[in-house]
């Protein structure tokens, strides 16, 4: 029993110590009085609204893609529990989507004099596109009830440094049976493979900048002069991507992201 009243008496030191120590230390809801600036890294989720119309037909939609991130930023205080800040670092964004279809094709035997014969075959067609931009964020901040829970409106400005898009077909099958009743097996495109590259290169017509809203929700986590904050943020895009093709083509995101800050 002394054996088990020593442990008990033991682990509720340790108990206690940790607390203080926390309370102290780590995680106070102690309101920030002073200016903060750091870095904030971010993983990204996007997801492609509305559809992008290509010159060849081909429409893609329902696009998904994720990238990294990462930005400084500076905040000073406004008012008790309300801060104004910038933040200003590069942005990346990923979609890409893929439909089948069936197409008329030509097919041409190598060395062969006869006339194509055209038939349809199903393609796969996968169209990826990517921008890269450098992002200013003026934002505001507020913490809810002088506690270390805080919620963030920002605006973005993103000017666009660079931007591509690819799409690729890809043969279903390499088997084919034309209209006389001839079966046509190992299928190529004219490359020599199932996969052909249909266009490689910069998104025409972009706007830029772009101009987006974000809502962001994080949690405060103080250790000494620094702070350590994982906070979640959502982008809803008000420009249009490119005005070439549909009005509703647009990249919305969500993100996952640590700030690591320190007092000044």
């Amino acid at each position: 029993m002394k054996s088990v009243a020593s442990s008990l008496f033991l682990l509720s030191a340790i108990f206690f110590a940790a607390d203080s120590y926390a309370q102290h230390s780590v995680g106070v809801p102690k309101p920030k009085t002073g200016p903060i600036a750091g870095i904030e890294l971010s993983l990204a989720k996007h997801t492609q609204q509305g559809t992008y119309g290509c010159d060849c037909g081909a429409q893609f939609s329902g696009g998904t893609g994720s990238s990294f991130s990462g930005s400084a930023f500076l905040e000073l205080p406004v008012i008790p529990d309300v801060f104004a800040g910038l933040k200003m670092g590069l942005d990346q964004k990923n979609v890409s989507s893929s439909y089948l279809i069936n197409e008329l094709v030509m097919v041409v035997a190598p060395g062969s004099e006869e006339s194509p014969d055209t038939t349809s075959m199903l393609i796969n067609r996968t169209g990826t596109m990517s921008l890269s931009s450098f992002r200013f964020e003026p934002f505001v901040q507020y913490q809810v009830f002088s506690s270390s829970l805080f919620i963030q409106l920002g605006a973005g400005i993103s000017i666009v440094t660079a931007s591509n898009f690819t799409q690729t077909r890809e043969l279903k099958t390499t088997s084919l049976l034309l209209p006389d009743g001839t079966r046509l097996n190992n299928m190529t495109f004219t490359n020599g493979t199932r996969f052909e590259e249909v266009e490689n290169g910069a998104i025409s017509g972009l706007n830029n900048p772009e101009f987006s809203g974000l809502v962001s929700a994080g949690y405060n986590f103080n250790i000494g002069r620094s702070q350590l904050s994982p906070v979640v943020t959502y982008e809803y895009p008000f420009s249009t991507i490119s005005p070439k093709y549909s009005g509703a083509w647009k990249i919305s995101s969500l993100y996952g992201a640590l700030d690591l800050a320190v007092r000044l």
